[in-house]
């Protein structure tokens, strides 16, 4: 009698489980629940929340500092941004880039030469339902040639808008500095073209997240990558690095009518 007792507790303690987790499901860490001393969060609360705040605003404004380094051939390009969202609707909505952009080669260990130094504004939008697109580039003071359209198209909105999907995410649930961390990194394929004139932003390897603690408003985003090229000169083989960094920071998210913005006529 005492062992049929011990092997009903047994199975009805594994149907509880099964019921609970469910038979044959895959986990999703996204669901992973972390407790806190103030509250219940999960990093799908977090992403999803903050999508929708970002795609539903009349309004958004980030800042940007992006840096390439290209060694040993000595190439540091530079674009420091500044992304304006306005949106009424499906039809008539604009996103509005403007920067400056550097390149910067070293010639020799004693001379150093600016190839691009540049201004520009770029935008993509529709009004009226009809797509718009305008790019102006001028040379900035110091030196080197104005900046070419392909080198600033920077998907600002692709970078803040995460496609998980993918990716292996990494949270635990912890607040820090008052921000709460996700951090993705495996498959980040849903940036392949969010950086389209940086060396090194086709080998991303982490992207990390910041979200107010108090609001769940994502605040910031950095995000890093290397590639690494041998290439043979003479009989020597040589290392070619190519680091890339990324930081965006979200200023201002509105829901006032701020009406549809174009710097110029393209």
């Amino acid at each position: 009698m005492k062992f049929k007792n011990t092997v009903s507790f047994i199975l009805a303690a594994v149907l509880c489980v099964s019921a609970l987790t469910g038979c044959g499901e895959t986990y999703d860490p996204l669901d992973q629940v972390y407790t806190n001393d103030r509250e219940q969060i999960t990093a799908r609360q977090l992403l999803e929340g903050s999508d929708e705040q970002i795609r539903y605003a009349s309004y958004l404004r980030v800042t940007g500092d992006l840096t390439s380094d290209y060694s040993p051939v000595g190439q540091e390009t530079t674009n420091k941004l500044e992304f304006e969202g306005y949106y009424k609707d499906k039809d008539n909505y604009s996103n509005v880039l403007t920067g400056t952009f550097k390149l910067d080669s070293i010639v020799s260990m004693f001379h150093s030469e600016i190839a691009v130094n540049s201004v520009y504004e770029y935008y993509v939008g529709k009004t009226g339902g009809a797509p718009v697109e305008g790019f102006n580039s001028s040379k900035n003071f110091g030196g080197g040639m104005a900046v070419a359209e392909w080198a600033v198209k920077v998907d600002v909105k692709r970078v803040i808008l995460p496609d998980v999907s993918a990716a292996t995410v990494v949270f635990d649930g912890k607040i820090s500095n008052n921000k709460y961390v996700i951090r993705l990194t495996g498959d980040l394929s849903y940036l392949d073209r969010a950086f389209s004139g940086m060396d090194g932003s086709n080998g991303i390897n982490e992207v990390t997240y910041y979200f107010s603690a108090d609001t769940h408003v994502l605040q910031e985003v950095y995000v890093r990558g290397r590639t690494v090229e041998t290439q043979k000169i003479l009989d020597r083989e040589v290392e070619h690095k190519k680091d890339f960094s990324a930081r965006f920071k979200i200023e201002e998210i509105s829901y006032k009518d701020h009406g549809v913005y174009f710097p110029f006529n393209g």
